[in-house]
């Protein structure tokens, strides 16, 4: 449409190159969506979706948005604990995988004495989103969701304020620079076209040139 009677061949190239910087830019936005959203569905994949619980005198299965503490629960192995929970009864070879909250490598045996005035390291407990690798048990919910100890590290570190690292703020005072000469640069040409060039000098730079230039 800037053209002068027909589209010049330089005003076609500069919108394809505008339109591919447009399109990987939105590309690397879709990507950086699609990756936030992967680590948060991992994230809700360590919680469990139903526990079996006691439920008119036998166990049934519910889902584990419906527990409360003082629920009675049985895990067998492979399952994922749906709360934190004290155990009250257990097979003799019953362990747990606790990597994902405390980094262990090494499995826990679950026991019905505690062992530790620490909540966390009391292997009388059975912590949600940990994985009973061996045997089974049943126990009684102590806490649940926001209470749990996953549920207040989540909240700590969702009330973490991120700081930019060093090369944020690099590429941060680049573009900030970059920005500012480009408003600069083009205010320039801006204003010595309108006034001077546009009167005394026309033919040297007419209206689509100096769009051109500007952007």
């Amino acid at each position: 449409p800037l053209g002068n009677p027909d589209p010049a061949p330089y005003n076609l190239g500069l919108a394809v190159l505008v339109i591919i910087v447009i399109f990987l830019q939105a590309c690397f936005s879709a990507f950086q969506d699609w990756s936030t959203a992967k680590t948060m569905d991992s994230i809700l994949d360590m919680l469990p979706h139903d526990a079996m619980a006691l439920r008119d005198g036998s166990f049934t299965k519910v889902t584990t948005s419906d527990l409360v503490a003082g629920d009675i629960v049985r895990i067998n192995i492979g399952d994922k604990v749906p709360a934190d929970m004290r155990l009250m009864s257990t097979s003799s070879d019953v362990r747990f995988d606790r990597s994902a909250l405390t980094g262990e490598s090494e499995e826990v045996d679950g026991l019905l004495e505690c062992t530790d005035d620490n909540f966390l390291e009391s292997q009388n407990i059975a912590l949600m989103g940990t994985i009973v690798t061996n045997g089974n048990a049943t126990g009684i919910i102590v806490f649940t969701g926001a209470k749990t100890v996953m549920g207040g590290i989540a909240i700590a570190t969702s009330n973490v304020k991120q700081s930019p690292t060093a090369i944020q703020k690099e590429i941060t005072r680049f573009v900030y620079i970059i920005c500012g000469l480009t408003a600069i640069l083009a205010s320039i040409i801006l204003l010595t076209w309108a006034g001077w060039l546009r009167t005394d000098h026309y033919a040297f730079m007419n209206v689509i040139d100096m769009l051109d230039d500007v952007m």
